[in-house]
């Protein structure tokens, strides 16, 4: 599909405005991830899938995000890690993608559920 003029404008908007968004989205991330704080936001079910769109057009405002990512692959919570597991894998398969190359221990932290103990995650 062709890309609107809305969505072509959103896209250049925020890759001007990134620096100055990082702080929001950093705190936002963290809160959600980390903090575990998801009653203050609508966006916390969302969060899997903003993280990708903003790599895909701002990776800069995820410098301090992605590394959470790594964390979050060693949670109790299966159906949170699997969510987790599966942005990963979208994050490392996106075509011309270098999170790989960037983000390292991300990379050996998500190597490391073919010995989950979770066999729908050592599957995904």
């Amino acid at each position: 599909a062709d890309p609107t003029p809305a969505n072509e404008f959103a896209r250049a908007l925020l890759a001007q405005a990134a620096d100055a968004l990082t702080p929001a989205v950093t705190g936002l991330f963290k809160r959600v991830l980390q903090l575990g704080q998801t009653a203050d936001t609508d966006l916390a079910p969302h969060v899997p899938e903003l993280i990708y769109q903003l790599n895909a057009h701002a990776p800069s405002t995820l410098l301090v995000v992605l590394p959470m990512l790594g964390e979050q692959l060693m949670i109790e919570d299966e159906t949170e890690r699997f969510e987790i597991v599966r942005l990963c894998m979208r994050l490392f398969h996106e075509p011309g993608s270098q999170v790989a190359a960037q983000q390292p221990r991300l990379w050996a932290a998500f190597l490391k559920r073919f010995a989950d103990v979770s066999p729908r995650i050592r599957l995904e």
